[in-house]
């Protein structure tokens, strides 16, 4: 079943049955307005994908609708989530929020989201990660941000990340590693991470005996 929703979510979506397909909402609109949550007939679609024209993620967005597998965002003038837009999302499996240009995530930024299991944040602007944005995401086991602009990890950059096994950030201009900003994502096992040729990485930032799977790309200047 695919469910379009075009220009306003507070429409009743049409619904459109495709044989052996999943379940799957779409909506298109061109902004999320502020203290005006989604809300349209469909209240749990197990897919949601949702392309935004403009503007940001605001808090309560998800108050009325609940998508309960994964939700997707796709719009390349998204310029911020603000924190607690995804609090009322406690059994979301996966999240994508991809092709925009946010360029920060704030702390507490995916609060609420504790039964998340990927996160993926690839191919945006992102250049700044504050301590404590994944805070929350206790049973993260992915979380992917390749393609960004990221060049500093922090000794807390990945706080709250207890059972993290893969974090993929190729693509990247790293230029600092903090030692323990990995070494304290106890779980890891996939590293996927790029570094600016000729800056100083401590090797100890590297030193993680837990990860089986380690691939360091080298990028010039």
């Amino acid at each position: 079943m695919l469910t379009i929703c075009a220009q306003k979510c507070h429409s009743v979506c049409q619904i459109q049955v495709i044989p052996h397909s999943a379940n799957r909402t779409m909506c298109v609109l061109p902004q999320i307005s502020e203290g005006q949550p989604l809300d349209f007939e469909i209240k749990n679609p197990p897919y949601l994908y949702i392309t935004v024209d403009e503007g940001e993620i605001p808090e309560n967005t998800f108050e009325n609708v609940k998508p309960t597998q994964e939700l997707w965002f796709i719009g390349k003038n998204i310029t911020y989530i603000q924190p607690g837009a995804f609090k009322h999302l406690s059994i979301l499996k996966s999240l994508a929020i991809t092709n925009t240009t946010i360029q920060k995530l704030s702390k507490n930024t995916f609060t609420g989201l504790q039964n998340l299991q990927t996160l993926a944040l690839n191919n945006n602007q992102i250049k700044m990660i504050e301590n404590g944005a994944f805070l929350g995401l206790e049973n993260l086991e992915q979380l992917i941000l390749d393609d960004n602009k990221i060049s500093r990890l922090n000794e807390k950059t990945f706080d709250g990340l207890k059972f993290l096994k893969g974090l993929f950030l190729n693509n990247n201009p790293i230029e600092y590693i903090h030692d323990f900003a990995l070494q304290n994502v106890k779980d890891l096992t996939h590293l996927n991470i790029s570094i600016v040729q000729g800056k100083n990485v401590s090797e100890n930032a590297l030193q993680l005996p837990r990860v089986f799977q380690l691939r360091v790309f080298y990028l010039t200047n």
